[in-house]
C-alpha cells in the first residue's frame, strides 16, 4: 500500500529576494513507495536528448500532458530530440520494458510563452498512436470537476527521493492530501513537513478517483530542502478549455 503523506501547512508565496523560500519548477516524490506501472498505467516518461527528463500523462491513444516547462527553456526545445516512453516500471530498463515514441508536434499554454510562470502545461501529440493494452499503458480520464482542497491524491514519478540528490530506478508513488491555494488560482496546492513532494521530476500526474485533477508543477522550498515546502500542480479542470481547444477530449 502506498504511503499517506499529510500535507498541512499554509501556502507562503510573496517572500523578500533574500528569503530562503523559493520556487523551483521540478517537483517530485519524497518518502513514496516503489510501484509497478500496472498500478499507474497511465504514467509516461519523457525523454530529451536520451536522457530522463520529466513525467507526463497519457489522456488518449493521441494525447499527452505535461507541465510546459519540460518543454520549454529560453525558448522551444527541439521536438527531434523527446522520446515519449510508455509502459515503464523502471528507468533504466526502458528500451527493454516499454514502448518508445517520438514527438510530431507539441502545444504550450500561452500564458506561459509570456510569463514561463503561469500556464504551466503543454499537450503533446506523439509522432503515432501510443498502443493501448489497458494494462500497462491506460489511459486516465480528466477531471470534470475541481478538486482545490482536502482530497488525498495520488502522485507518481522518478524524480529524487531525498534531500541527498538520490534518484531512483523504479517508479515511485505517495498520497498526498491537498490543501487551499491562497494565491495560484490555476492550481492545486498540497504542502509538506519531513515528507511529500520534493524537487526532480516534472510533468507526472496527481490523480483523485481515477481522475487527472492535476500536473505536477512546482514547489516552493526552505534553502533548497524537502522537508518544509509547498508544491504546486496545474489544475486540469482550470485548464479544461486549453486541453479540450487541442484535443477535442
Amino acid at each position: 500500500m502506498f504511503k499517506i503523506v499529510i500535507l498541512t501547512l499554509v501556502l507562503l508565496v510573496f517572500a523578500p529576494e533574500n528569503s530562503s523560500r523559493r520556487l523551483i519548477l521540478q517537483p517530485t516524490i519524497i518518502n513514496g513507495d516503489n510501484v509497478n506501472i500496472t498500478e499507474v498505467p497511465y504514467q509516461l516518461m519523457l525523454t530529451y536528448n536520451k536522457q530522463f527528463q520529466c513525467g507526463a500523462v497519457l489522456i488518449s491513444s493521441k494525447h499527452v500532458l505535461t507541465a510546459a516547462h519540460c518543454l520549454y527553456q529560453n525558448g522551444f526545445r527541439s521536438k527531434s530530440k523527446i522520446n515519449i516512453f510508455a509502459g515503464v516500471t523502471k528507468k533504466s530498463q526502458r528500451y527493454e520494458e516499454g514502448h518508445m515514441y517520438g514527438v510530431k508536434t507539441y502545444i504550450i499554454n500561452a500564458l506561459f510563452i509570456l510569463t514561463q510562470y503561469k500556464g504551466d502545461i503543454a499537450v503533446i501529440y506523439p509522432d503515432k498512436k501510443i498502443i493501448i493494452d489497458n494494462y500497462t499503458v491506460k489511459p486516465i480520464a480528466l477531471a470534470k470537476q475541481s478538486y482545490r482542497s482536502g482530497y488525498e491524491a495520488l502522485a507518481s514519478g522518478w524524480g529524487l527521493v531525498d534531500d541527498q540528490g538520490t534518484l531512483p530506478d523504479n517508479l515511485q508513488a505517495a498520497y498526498i492530501k491537498t490543501t487551499p491555494c491562497i494565491v495560484f488560482r490555476d492550481s492545486i496546492c498540497s504542502e509538506g513537513y519531513l515528507n511529500g513532494i520534493c524537487k526532480g521530476d516534472s510533468g507526472g500526474p496527481l490523480v483523485y478517483n481515477n481522475k487527472l485533477i492535476g500536473i505536477a508543477r512546482a514547489k516552493i522550498s526552505i534553502d533548497g530542502k524537502c522537508a518544509l515546502q509547498s508544491e504546486l500542480y496545474s489544475s486540469v479542470y482550470y485548464y479544461r478549455d486549453f486541453i479540450k481547444r487541442y484535443t477535442r477530449l
